[in-house]
């Protein structure tokens, strides 16, 4: 019988730490009054892995919330709010740091 050395039996799944989740609202002035604002958020928070909504944007703001794990949210307002090189300025109005929410399953499009 082979002898396995005591850190070949740990599953090192087990020593990885679980990242809190982070749900924030966030609101973008700028140019979100067209279809590409909606898209690329929705597309770039699929990618993420994150839930949550987006609404029309009205007088010029864009209402949107994530919710995922702390980096992925944090690089979703990065990626939103740095991107420059598509020639297409999103800003950021406003942040709400929000309790998350259980059983949120997918990113969705609030229809009007």
């Amino acid at each position: 019988m082979k002898k396995t050395s005591p850190m070949t039996a740990i599953n090192p799944r087990h020593l990885q730490t679980t990242e809190p989740t982070r749900r924030v609202h966030l609101s973008y002035a700028g140019q979100v009054n067209t279809g590409q604002f909606v898209y690329t958020a929705t597309q770039e928070a699929e990618k993420l892995g994150l839930t949550g909504w987006i609404t029309r944007a009205y007088h010029g703001i864009a209402d949107l919330v994530v919710q995922g794990p702390a980096s992925k949210v944090s690089t979703y307002q990065k990626t939103m709010t740095d991107n420059e090189a598509s020639g297409v300025l999103y800003n950021l109005a406003d942040l709400e740091e929000l309790k998350p929410v259980q059983n949120e399953k997918s990113f969705a499009r609030q229809d009007f």
